[in-house]
């Protein structure tokens, strides 16, 4: 009988190691599904703020809100659906609907998401800066302090 304790017992520590080892794939796993979302959720803010942003500055240059009529004297143009454009952040890369303007007698060009800029300026400043503060040599938390905030 005591041989067959000592054979159920070193099963029993066999069976809860193997379960110990699921439950730490399974938590690693979740853990990087969690931080996925996160980021994702945070992609989809900046895409919906600028988004919307960029609509507003839209309003405004047009000076009257969808459906709204104006007299011919003050009409500025249509709006004229969007664009796709693709803009590199901090929080990743993001597809952005930038609004479009027909028929009027000056371009539309925003303020806010230049023509021409496709990544964003502190990004673009933060580059120099690690190569400054060594990225070949793998120190570069002063740098990084700059992209993610002092803590």
């Amino acid at each position: 009988m005591s041989i067959f304790l000592k054979i159920s017992k070193k099963s029993r520590v066999k069976r809860n190691r193997r379960e110990q080892k699921r439950r730490r794939r399974l938590l690693q796993k979740n853990r990087l599904w969690l931080k996925s979302i996160l980021d994702e959720i945070a992609r989809n803010g900046a895409k919906e703020s600028i988004e919307e942003a960029l609509k507003l500055e839209r309003d405004e240059f047009l000076a009257r809100k969808r459906h709204e009529r104006v007299p011919k004297e003050k009409f500025r143009g249509y709006r004229n659906g969007y664009s796709r454009r693709s803009v590199n952040l901090g929080c990743g890369h993001i597809e952005i609907k930038m609004p479009r303007v027909s028929d009027s007698s000056e371009p539309f060009a925003s303020q806010i998401l230049p023509p021409y800029m496709r990544t964003s300026p502190k990004l673009l400043e933060t580059f120099p800066e690690l190569y400054l503060y060594g990225l070949s040599s793998g120190d570069f938390r002063e740098a990084l302090k700059i992209l993610l905030g002092e803590k």
